[in-house]
């Protein structure tokens, strides 16, 4: 920065811009038709920006403190080369015409907490980036350059308007609320570390063009990770998008069935929350949802690869439940005996009902019940038709259940 530039007030500079004294402060100004362009001044004090008469260009300025727009803009209003050592706050604005960051650096907060915007371009390096409530005619975040933002938090009902982030790097992109149907959020040829979507809904439009993972961390970092959860995605749209390069994806009680995927790279394995590591029946019961939804989505766009891939592992998922649920993965002695004598139980009363097995004493009964579970039992003639599938269920269930049993015994046993 040049050493040289002049060190003023808040109060200083609200008269400045006001009023036009920049030859009081010996502050270097040119006049361009109805714009003012201003050079080369540092600002101390919180600076709360009312009203200005003409269109401004700030360049090579750095406020040392806050900075907060409240009022209504009739005027562009352009930095240029500005550092903001702390927040930047647009609270109950409206920007009749251009406002402009560009090739500035913000340290701490940018929040967007309300106002109309009719052209907002933000091309500059951001840490925090709250886009809450506001309506904007076109809202560009990035340029050809390439930005860094730590993090950036956009969702409200009450955001109107496109949204277009470019060829930006941001630690965190989180989506939180909702968007409406007036709602379009573009976003290309950025990486990212992590996206979330959290108790999200989505009536808007979302679309990912060639969204990448920060190369070097993806696939190492428990920190890169797609999440979403308790969220209504509605019609999102990813394109290109490689999902396996995170280290963790997680959906969870989510409605993913109208997304739409194009040549995306998916992960072996779903999980339903950080860092899952037991296969709980929960667990299991939303990653089956999880494949199913996308094995859906992906049958609408005629993706049949796709679809049977989550097919697979939805089948897969079942086997796991099924497995927890018999034998707790063969940990268990009791499960087994219990869905033989549950399952097959009410199998052997339905052969009875069939008049298959004639009902003796309780003794009696219990024995060929026994009789019929072992799974090498003699076959009889007068099994016939339904009687003979129902036998070689039961057949079925006990040789699974056996084996079980055997699996958690020889877990005690050197």
């Amino acid at each position: 920065m040049n050493d040289n530039r002049k060190i003023i007030t808040a109060e200083n500079f609200t008269e400045i811009v006001t009023y036009g004294t920049s030859e009081k402060y010996k502050i270097k100004t040119e006049i361009v038709g109805t714009t003012t362009k201003i050079y080369d001044v540092i600002v101390e004090g919180l600076v709360t920006l009312k009203h200005l008469q003409r269109s401004h260009i700030f360049i090579n300025f750095e406020f040392r403190n806050s900075f907060l727009f409240t009022s209504t803009y009739n005027v562009s209003i352009i930095f240029i080369n500005c550092d903001f050592k702390e927040n930047l706050i647009f609270r109950n604005v409206e920007f009749k015409k251009a406002m402009f960051i560009i090739d500035s650096n913000i340290e701490m907060n940018l929040t967007v907490e309300s106002g109309v915007f009719k052209n907002f371009h933000i091309d500059c390096n951001v840490k925090d980036l709250f886009i809450k409530k506001g309506e904007f005619g076109n809202l560009l975040i990035g340029s050809k350059k390439n930005r860094t933002i730590s993090s950036l938090v956009i969702g409200d009902p009450n955001l109107k308007g496109p949204v277009n982030v470019e060829n930006s790097t941001i630690d965190s992109l989180a989506f939180d609320g909702a968007f409406n149907n007036n709602v379009e959020f573009f976003i290309r040829d950025c990486i990212v570390s992590s996206v979330t979507f959290s108790n999200f809904v989505n009536d808007g439009k979302i679309r990912f063009f060639d969204v990448n993972v920060k190369k070097e961390i993806k696939r190492s970092d428990d920190s890169s990770q797609l999440t979403i959860t308790r969220s209504n995605l509605g019609k999102a749209e990813f394109y290109n998008f490689d999902l396996n390069s995170f280290y963790q994806v997680i959906i969870s009680k989510s409605y993913i069935s109208e997304c739409i995927f194009v040549n995306a790279t998916w992960p072996k394995k779903i999980l339903t929350q950080e860092n899952e590591l037991v296969n709980t029946k929960q667990t299991l019961i939303d990653r089956r949802e999880t494949y199913r939804q996308l094995k859906y989505s992906l049958y609408k766009q005629a993706d049949y690869i796709g679809e049977q891939y989550f097919h697979g592992l939805e089948m897969n998922t079942i086997i796991l439940f099924l497995s927890n649920t018999t034998s707790r993965y063969g940990q268990s002695f009791i499960r087994p005996i219990l869905f033989i004598v549950i399952v097959n139980g009410l199998l052997f009363l339905w052969l009875m009902k069939l008049d298959v097995v004639a009902n003796n004493s309780i003794l009696q009964n219990i024995a060929e019940f026994l009789r019929f579970n072992n799974p090498i039992h003699k076959n009889e003639p007068e099994i016939k038709g339904l009687a003979f599938i129902i036998d070689l269920a039961i057949r079925i269930i006990a040789s699974y259940s056996i084996y079980n049993l055997i699996r958690a015994t020889r877990r005690f046993v050197k």
